[in-house]
């Protein structure tokens, strides 16, 4: 009987683009929480069955689908506030988050000299706030990359 042999392949593995302009392509700053849409949420809560139990009379249902239909209206409110409020603490992350890395590609962001605290340049925030001014009034985020690598010479 023949023994085959085989042969131990080394795989290559291809080493992931961390910089911001690589995060960016990837959607990595994008907000996937969708904004609530308060047509939605009423259409949602219309759906949800109004429990009525027990032996009541024909105006007591009535006022209790009356009561229901009110309480609509107020509950989709405070559900739309829930949810912008998800929609923008996830946002604020991923603002900072795009803050942090940009920076610390630019070299205003590093590791202190005990490796457990951020140091961060001077006149970082303000360079990223003059980029994020400029950069953000086209809507691309990409464009505050831009900038902010125009900046970053002025400040080192």
């Amino acid at each position: 009987m023949a023994t085959k042999k085989f042969i131990k392949q080394e795989t290559y593995v291809h080493p992931v683009d961390n910089s911001v302009y690589a995060k960016l392509n990837r959607g990595e700053y994008k907000n996937t929480l969708p904004y609530p849409n308060f047509s939605e949420i009423i259409k949602e809560l219309k759906n949800e069955r109004c429990n009525i139990s027990g032996d009541l009379t024909a105006t007591e249902i009535s006022e209790l689908l009356q009561k229901h239909n009110a309480s609509i209206d107020e509950r989709a409110k405070l559900k739309q506030c829930e949810f912008r409020d998800a929609y923008y603490v996830e946002e604020r992350r991923l603002n900072e988050l795009f803050k942090q890395d940009l920076l610390v590609e630019l070299g205003l962001l590093t590791l202190g000299a005990h490796r457990c605290e951020l140091v961060k340049h001077p006149k970082a925030d303000l360079l990223f706030d003059k980029a994020w001014e400029l950069g953000r009034s086209s809507g691309l985020p990409l464009e505050v990359v831009n900038y902010a690598y125009d900046l970053v010479d002025l400040v080192k």
